[in-house]
């Protein structure tokens, strides 16, 4: 008498786990999700058993004078069932379950900070977990190629996952003209599913002093109109000629005669480009000082903490990243407090809604209460608290009115 041990083990990423079918018959089919690997163990003395798969049929393998193996993948079909000399040994029926592309959306529009920074906020979902996501955005008739970022999941495998993300894409030449964008969701089998297309007008910085107004508006010029260059560098030599209405700054001096010298000089297309970063650096420094590169940096360090606390990544590991954070966010606030009267000075700065505020206090409360709910494993809740910090930052709800906490 043959005796049989058959059981199906899904796709390692589908979590699920192995299923042993039964001997006697059923009449409901079985759900197998594709891909999935039935094996089966025969010991019998008579001749290699079959493994068939409605009509196709393969033969087990021997293992030894009485025992054999056998196995297939499963992506289609409607019956499974062993055989032996003519004889059936077990036989079901089974539903071969696809595996479908994931779904993402836009859980609102994209909106805009006080900093014009992008902020996207979306819903993706899969059935058997959720691998990466992106926003993908294109400008009508540019061909210089897709900007594609990077969006967070808030863990691994997730069937549904929702979650935002801030991008400061001023820096960006298309800041400030409409552009199409659209959500992209990939599964374990990279398969990507699409949200519909938006078009909305990228946030774009506004600039106060009169120099840097003047050299971003050039900058866009080389976007919207590359075959403008010897226009636009002729009005930056023009600039560069009154150092005093950029208070005598030699680096700016010099940027402005290195981006007029080679537009005129490099008639590439590549050359565009890098005068528009060259541009776009100047404005910042004329506007700014320091405080937009210590603003990026404390995004990167945001941003790592909650990509190590999704991964699940060693508590050695996280504590150092709240330590990087809590440095970001001390260089951050010293550069902001050194800014801010230039910012009150500004002609269209908007009132800030006093309620909304959060002090330099109550910040330092809320990155320690995370740095101790990932001590304490609750890593959920850690990352949940750092999103509603990063709002705050991105939304420029600090209150600078207390000492700067001095870095560790």
């Amino acid at each position: 008498q043959a005796s049989l041990d058959i059981w199906v083990t899904p796709p390692d990423y589908t979590g699920l786990p192995p299923q042993f079918l039964p001997a006697s018959a059923i009449d409901k089919a079985i759900a197998v999700p594709t891909g999935s690997t039935v094996l089966a163990q025969v010991q019998s003395t008579g001749s290699p058993p079959h493994l068939r798969i409605d009509d196709k049929s393969a033969e087990f393998s021997r293992v030894d004078e009485h025992n054999f193996k056998g196995s297939a993948t499963l992506t289609a079909g409607h019956t499974l069932a062993v055989e032996e000399d003519g004889h059936t040994l077990g036989a079901w029926p089974i539903a071969i379950v696809p595996d479908l592309p994931p779904q993402i959306d836009f859980a609102r529009p994209p909106q805009h900070t006080q900093r014009a920074v992008l902020r996207l906020e979306y819903h993706a979902s899969d059935d058997y977990g959720v691998e990466s996501a992106k926003a993908v955005i294109v400008r009508p008739g540019d061909s210089s190629g897709p900007l594609t970022l990077d969006l967070p999941l808030p863990g691994q495998h997730l069937r549904q996952a929702h979650d935002s993300s801030f991008h400061d894409l001023t820096a960006h030449p298309w800041a400030g003209l409409p552009v199409d964008i659209h959500l992209e969701a990939v599964d374990a089998l990279g398969q990507a599913g699409e949200s519909d297309t938006l078009r909305i007008t990228l946030p774009e910085r506004v600039f106060h002093h009169p120099v840097a107004r003047a050299i971003i508006e050039q900058r866009k010029q080389l976007t919207l109109d590359p075959t403008q260059r010897e226009i636009v560098a002729e009005t930056l030599s023009d600039l560069s000629l009154r150092p005093q209405l950029f208070n005598d700054d030699t680096v700016v001096f010099l940027a402005l005669r290195a981006a007029q010298a080679r537009l005129i000089l490099d008639k590439t297309v590549a050359a565009v480009p890098t005068v528009q970063q060259l541009l776009w650096e100047t404005a910042v420094r004329i506007e700014d000082g320091r405080t937009p590169l210590v603003q990026r940096d404390l995004r990167d360090a945001m941003k790592a903490l909650q990509d190590a606390l999704a991964r699940n990544a060693p508590d050695a590991e996280i504590q150092q990243l709240v330590h990087d954070l809590q440095q970001a966010i001390d260089r951050y606030l010293q550069a902001l407090a050194q800014n801010t009267q230039q910012q009150n000075q500004a002609q269209d700065q908007r009132p800030m809604d006093p309620s909304r505020m959060l002090s330099q206090q109550d910040l330092q409360r809320m990155l320690d209460r995370a740095r101790e709910l990932a001590r304490t494993g609750s890593r959920d809740a850690a990352r949940d608290l750092l999103s509603q910090l990063q709002e705050m930052l991105e939304l420029s709800l600090i209150h600078i009115s207390e000492p700067t906490r001095q870095a560790e």
